[in-house]
């Protein structure tokens, strides 16, 4: 017979008990001795049936489930509270015993207790809580689901030595235990009531008091909390333990990957370090012999040039390392003053060839660098043994796995040591594609039919799967869940009691005052009065909460002028960071330069510069930090002496901008970025080298003409993203031509139609004042814009910069 079934029976026996023993017995609570007498009856016929409880229980899941709570539950709550008592005690003694004819062992001490503690608690509630008076069916089923939830709780915490097991027979026993229980109750509760409404329905009825009143909404709005209480529980711990998962998954595949890395790097650093050893010695060393010695598949010498004069490879020789792709032109640092010493890369196509895939590295030297490499073939033979020694000794949790395969998804190596086959052992597909999945991703798959999640990344030309069972991985949310919401369950019950026992009703009107007074507050109204003064203490609550209130407006006041203080501070701070004496530099008759910064805010994230380089070029830019207010002017800051650093150090535009967008990449948790234009004007010849890394195009006047947009390419913002390389581009200034920079806050700027300022405006106002010196442009574009707001809020920090080349320089 199905177990379900079986129990719902056991738990309507108690149900029938409560209808006979209340349509034939009747209750005299006047006469003590007949009262108890009642109550010895009542205690031993349900004392009985807990009895057949225990020796009817239901096998279920290895565990055995039965109803026998529901027993002293309806004598206490339905026939008086010396009834449950005895009848708990009669139940749970016999449960202690029962183990001796074979009863489970197990959970002897925590059924027992829960047994007793049924009746007891029913007796109690009925005394204190529902002052000797049948309860609702409701309140009887709280009641029993709050029991029996004791009841799994003591398997718990008479069993800490061994919780696996303990969380094996809850998960089989909570529901169908907690549910037929605490519907048996109910039932028993409703029927008796139904009966007892039919016997006395001549009586006068009389409206519900406020204490029932009060019951029911309390146990409707405890249960409706506890719900979402959870709900809650049960999503945070599953992202929790999702998050838990995933990151040790994550940390095995970078230990792993850094160990491979790692190997691999010095391996082939080693070999590089010999040939250039042995080419230092004999500059004349045959490097075909070299590279079957050091068994790598390719040897190249490059000379300070960066062009390759001797190479294993004949194809090779000539080829110009700076003209590449990135495989190549990475390993120019080598050549370059205060560069790297030594450079490895990850396994990667060449730059000759996309189809050829080459792990190098290059070592410096006097007349250049040498640079070495291994191909798939020799990568594997290095660190055959290596892969090995990585995975076999190492585990995910318990139970769970790595296991190294090549890219023809051939294991080569695995935690255990045996021969795996992925697609074959594999019930649910296990997919490294890389257009299908991502790696650091966890997904799930069924393997060898046990569930796991499975994580995979790529190293050198490996793939990494770490594996953990579902299992393993669930245990911990699934045990903190059960325990978090039985906790609950009990917390929530007694809360409900001591609530219901301690307070006054009147006081609940009091305290619903006093809450429409505090949510007055928290939405703002600060002016609110809290005024319940029914009595001393809600008198002083209420004394109190206005004090406080008061406190409050005094504080938030002094904050407020406080920060005024600090953004002025703060503003002018930043105004003193950007050039802003004019002329700016008086002994230099050749150009003529003004900038301003109008923040939309008290400070802002747009900035200036210009300074020169040497002795004849200049220096000028104009960026445009993304967000405004303190966060953008602090990464403004960041920007503006991150890129004055690196332009000082003689670098090329192009370089400047890579190495800024790097060293702005780095702590960008805010994930904050700037476009910038940068030019260098020579002022001897007026070449212009100039290099955008997402910044409005610049407008150029040629002497006597008007102006035009200097299109060009656009890299991608610094502080983006990591890795963006930037190119620089050149054009030649004569004298008598003009630049404007300017950011976007000049041509988005927006009225109150919604329309936009746009480029075509700020063409119109520069070739207006085309004749006019640097400061009058700025100031007609500012005046300009002010005029299209008509009134309209400035949104955006505006910020332009004016340059005219008058002359060159001979100097």
């Amino acid at each position: 017979m199905n177990p379900f079934v079986m129990l719902s029976a056991m738990g309507a026996v108690p149900v029938i008990a409560s209808v006979i023993l209340y349509l034939t017995v009747r209750g005299d609570r006047k006469n003590p001795r007949i009262y108890m007498k009642q109550q010895l009856l009542y205690g031993l016929i349900f004392g009985a049936i807990a009895i057949c409880g225990t020796e009817f229980g239901v096998p279920y899941s290895g565990a055995v489930i039965n109803a026998r709570d529901a027993a002293p539950l309806c004598a206490g709550l339905i026939f008086g509270s010396e009834a449950g008592v005895i009848a708990g005690l009669i139940g749970g003694f016999e449960r202690g015993i029962a183990v001796a004819w074979g009863a489970g062992y197990y959970t002897r001490f925590a059924c027992t207790v829960s047994t007793c503690l049924a009746g007891m608690i029913a007796g109690w509630l009925r005394m204190t809580l529902f002052e000797n008076k049948r309860p609702q069916w409701h309140h009887a089923l709280a009641v029993a689901a709050v029991v029996e939830t004791i009841h799994m709780l003591m398997i718990f915490v008479t069993n800490t030595s061994d919780v696996k097991r303990a969380f094996t027979y809850v998960t089989a026993c909570t529901i169908p235990m907690i549910t037929v229980v605490s519907v048996s109750v109910a039932l028993a509760v409703f029927l008796v009531n139904q009966l007892s409404s039919m016997r006395h329905q001549a009586e006068e009825k009389t409206k519900p008091t406020i204490s029932a009143q009060f019951q029911k909404n309390l146990i409707i709005i405890v249960t409706l909390f506890f719900g979402a209480t959870t709900s809650f529980t049960w999503f945070l711990q599953n992202q929790i333990s999702t998050d838990n998962t995933r990151e040790l998954l994550r940390l095995s595949l970078e230990d792993v990957v850094s160990d491979v890395q790692d190997q691999c790097d010095e391996t082939l650093l080693l070999v590089n370090r010999l040939v250039a050893s042995e080419l230092a010695t004999d500059p004349d060393a045959d490097l075909e012999v070299l590279k079957n010695r050091y068994n790598v598949c390719e040897i190249n010498v490059i000379d300070r040039n960066a062009y390759i004069i001797a190479s294993t490879n004949p194809e090779y020789i000539g080829f110009d390392m700076a003209r590449g792709g990135m495989q190549s032109t990475a390993f120019l640092t080598l050549l370059r003053e205060g560069g790297m010493d030594e450079l490895v890369q990850g396994f990667m196509p060449t730059s000759r060839d996309r189809n050829v895939y080459r792990k190098y590295s290059g070592v410096r030297t006097e007349g250049g660098f040498v640079q070495v490499a291994f191909d798939g073939v020799q990568m594997t033979d290095e660190i055959s043994t290596l892969l090995y020694n990585v995975v076999s000794n190492r585990h995910i949790g318990e139970n769970g796995f790595l296991i190294i395969l090549d890219h023809g998804e051939q294991v080569i190596s695995s935690t255990t040591n045996a021969v795996i086959d992925i697609n074959g052992d594999a019930e649910g597909e296990i997919n490294l594609d890389p257009d299908g999945t991502k790696a650091y991703t966890m997904y799930k798959a069924k393997f060898r039919s046990t569930g796991y999640y499975y994580m995979f990344t790529t190293a050198e030309s490996y793939y990494i799967v770490g594996m953990l069972p579902m299992e393993e991985a669930d245990f911990s949310k699934n045990l903190s869940t059960y325990l978090n919401v039985f906790s609950m369950a009990v917390i929530f019950g007694v809360l409900v009691v001591c609530i219901f026992l301690i307070l006054k009703y009147l006081v609940v009107e009091n305290i619903r005052s006093i809450n429409r007074s505090l949510a007055e507050i928290t939405a703002g109204n600060l002016d609110t009065v809290v005024d319940v003064r029914d009595n001393r203490e809600f008198d002083s609550l209420s004394d109190g909460i206005n004090s406080t209130v008061d406190t409050l407006k005094r504080y938030i006041a002094e904050a407020n002028k406080r920060i005024d203080r600090e953004l002025k501070y703060a503003r002018e701070i930043q105004s003193s960071a950007l050039p802003s004496h004019f002329p700016a530099f008086p002994d230099h008759d050749e150009f003529d330069i003004y900038a301003l910064m109008d923040p939309a805010k008290e400070v802002g994230g747009d900035f200036y510069d210009f300074y020169f380089v040497g002795d004849d070029t200049l220096v000028f830019l104009v960026a445009d930090v993304s967000g405004k207010g303190i966060p953008a002017s602090l990464f403004m800051m960041r920007a503006k002496t991150t890129l004055k650093s690196y332009a000082e150090n003689n670098i090329a535009p192009e370089d400047i901008f890579t190495n800024a967008n790097y060293h702005l990449c780095e702590s960008n948790d805010a994930g904050m970025f700037v476009t910038a234009w940068m030019g260098f004007l020579n002022l001897k010849t007026g070449e212009m080298t100039y290099v955008n890394a997402g910044h409005n195009d610049p407008v150029i006047r040629r002497k006597d003409g008007s102006y035009e947009f200097l299109k060009g390419e656009r890299g991608f913002v610094l502080g983006g993203m990591e890795g963006m390389m930037y190119k620089e581009e050149r054009t030649v200034l004569g004298e008598g031509d003009a630049v404007f920079l300017y950011t976007d806050g000049v041509v988005e700027a927006t009225n109150k139609a919604n329309e936009m300022y746009g480029n075509d405006r700020l063409k119109a106002c520069l070739d207006a004042h085309a004749d006019e010196d640097a400061k009058a442009i700025c100031q007609a574009v500012r005046e300009d814009v002010d005029v299209f707001y008509d009134g309209g809020e400035q949104f955006d920090d505006i910020t332009e910069l004016s340059l005219q080349l008058k002359k060159y320089s001979t100097m």
